[in-house]
């Protein structure tokens, strides 16, 4: 996941009409008993959620925003590994929240099932691609380390969502990992310096998961009910937050690694100096 990438550019259904017809109802007159002045409210009310249906495109603009706003962001020639550890955490999360959202969704059966066939469906392309991470980090010679708290709280967010709002917020959620990808030219400048040992996750979802984004839009301006959109926005803007929060918190620590390239029965390539950083191989010398 890029801090720097740009948004995929994907074409999204308007959402026509909803502001219209209410508009158009405000010189109707009011039912039997009920005072103008209290349809006026409850109208305004409804035409301010209708106005919330920006569409899923202008939401990713609204997400991306908010990722540039935050400040210093980590410089992946020197930060790249725990950036991977924080996704890892969150990825580690990702398949148990879409079959939980799956299973909610059939619960509410409030859209004919197409949430959770959608949620099903990434939910058996994205298994087991935390541990795909973990063996990428491993392999590279690094570890992943403690799950920080601040991706454990935003797991907790999502997950609180999905309970006990609507599982379509999860598709708030889904807005930075599939929209904010690295392009494959930073991936490949990346890979450059880093390898491509520790990239081959990030390298296997920039291949085949292009049309993710696309599909994940597509999704969000079916929503018929501007409640539901209302839903996923507040998610999304929480997640992204919270997601550039974490992004600052690495910039900001200091934490800082260098391409390790050990001997193969080296029993340093494990081991962090007390500065933070991983022992690398000029440090441990394996290689000289």
């Amino acid at each position: 996941m890029s801090t720097d990438a740009e948004p995929l550019s994907t074409s999204a259904s308007p959402h026509g009409g909803d502001r219209a017809r209410l508009e158009a109802q405000r010189h109707e007159e009011p039912a039997a008993g009920v005072g103008r002045e209290g349809i006026r409210g409850g109208r305004r009310a409804l035409i301010e959620t209708a106005d919330l249906r920006v569409g899923a495109r202008q939401l990713v603009r609204q997400v991306g925003r908010i990722l540039h706003t935050y400040e210093p962001r980590p410089q992946l020639d020197t930060q790249l590994i725990p950036v991977l550890q924080f996704n890892y955490w969150t990825m580690r999360a990702s398949h148990q929240m879409l079959l939980r959202a799956a299973n909610k969704s059939l619960e509410r059966n409030t859209d004919l099932g197409r949430l959770n066939d959608y949620f099903r469906s990434h939910a058996r392309e994205e298994k087991h691609h935390d541990r795909w991470m973990k063996r990428d980090l491993e392999e590279a010679g690094y570890i992943v380390g403690e799950c920080p708290l601040i991706a454990a709280s935003l797991i907790g967010t999502v997950m609180y969502s999905i309970e006990f709002l609507d599982p379509c917020a999860l598709l708030g959620w889904q807005i930075i990992g599939e929209c904010f990808s690295m392009t494959e030219h930073q991936l490949g400048i990346l890979e450059l310096g880093w390898g491509k040992t520790v990239l081959r996750t990030a390298r296997y979802h920039i291949t085949h998961d292009p049309s993710h984004a696309a599909e994940l839009l597509a999704v969000i301006d079916a929503l018929e009910d501007p409640r539901r959109f209302a839903v996923v926005e507040r998610t999304a803007m929480a997640t992204a937050r919270m997601f550039a929060a974490a992004m600052m918190d690495i910039a900001e620590s200091g934490i800082q690694c260098t391409p390790v390239r050990h001997s193969g029965s080296c029993s340093n390539q494990n081991v962090l100096n007390p500065d933070g950083a991983f022992v690398g191989a000029a440090t441990c010398g394996c290689n000289k």
